[in-house]
């Protein structure tokens, strides 16, 4: 029988094989920000579920970042136990849960049988590698208008960040959830690129290296006014340019539903080059009004 217990940041560490790969280093080392829940479940002493919830997006709402159950495990209640007490404690801390997953029908079961919203398609998760992408025609033309310059993110003096800066807290004109400003893990410095037009800073691609061997795009953005002249799709272009040259050989990237222009793009001329493509989706709960107003 199965045992489903709370867990302290000096326990995570026997559970990081269940975990995905970007989030293995953090339970290894055990440094995790404070208000974190996890819910560890274990069969006969051997770990074979782990339930986290940690950073938030909005006060009074945890994100659920994992709910993992051993594949030998499943269908044997080990998630809905893993959910349930993870819920039971973050009630004591939030007014809600939120839960951002690739398309799952065992997740989805889950979630819908514990109470969540109903799901809400946010973005398509991209993935390919480099002997794929090296094969696609656009891999060797792009080329920007003379008034534009692209220059790695690193060369963004600090004047050009603390401009951007003001020019959001004054009138935002970048949506947060893609600023370049809050990435938690540090920007690799080869793809990681900016797009100056006429002096001004106007966009961005951002990837970051996860599991060690694998590229993720992570922020990419450029200025409303620009958008329609196909400057963001090029600045992707550009990053994966680069992406050789950095030894590295697997390749993840979002492309957000609210961009239909990219999606388009994604669609037409990329879909030959991808080993895949899925749906990120996104569900709520609601937990304690009580908790949401002492958050």
């Amino acid at each position: 029988m199965y045992t489903v217990q709370q867990l302290t940041p000096s326990e995570l560490a026997q559970f990081s094989r269940l975990a995905f790969p970007q989030h293995r280093p953090m339970l290894l080392s055990g440094d995790v920000e404070p208000g974190f829940v996890a819910i560890g479940a274990k069969l006969f002493g051997q770990p074979v579920g782990l339930a986290f919830a940690g950073s938030k997006d909005s006060p009074g709402v945890a994100r659920l970042e994992f709910c993992m159950v051993d594949p030998r495990q499943r269908r044997a209640g080990v998630g809905t136990a893993l959910l349930e007490a993870l819920e039971s404690v973050a009630r004591n801390l939030y007014g809600g849960l939120e839960a951002r997953y690739l398309d799952d029908p065992a997740l989805d079961r889950l979630f819908a049988k514990s109470g969540w919203s109903a799901p809400e398609a946010l973005l398509l998760s991209c993935t390919s590698d480099v002997d794929t992408l090296s094969s696609a025609p656009w891999m060797q033309i792009c080329q920007f208008p003379p008034e534009y310059e692209v220059l790695p993110w690193v060369d963004v003096t600090e004047a050009e960040k603390a401009a951007m800066l003001d020019s959001q807290r004054k009138n935002p004109w970048f949506p947060e959830l893609l600023s370049p400003f809050d990435d938690k893990r540090p920007k690799e410095p080869i793809t990681s690129l900016a797009l100056r037009y006429r002096g001004e800073i106007v966009g961005w691609s951002t990837v970051e290296v996860i599991g060690g061997d694998t590229l993720r795009g992570a922020k990419q953005f450029v200025r409303k006014d620009l958008q329609a002249t196909g400057r963001s799709i090029m600045l992707v272009m550009h990053s994966l340019q680069r992406v050789p040259l950095t030894g590295l050989k697997k390749l993840i990237f979002d492309v957000p539903l609210e961009y239909p222009r990219m999606i388009r793009f994604v669609s037409r001329r990329f879909k030959p080059y991808l080993l895949s493509i899925r749906t990120l989706y996104g569900r709520t709960k609601e937990l304690s009004q009580n908790a949401r107003a002492a958050a």
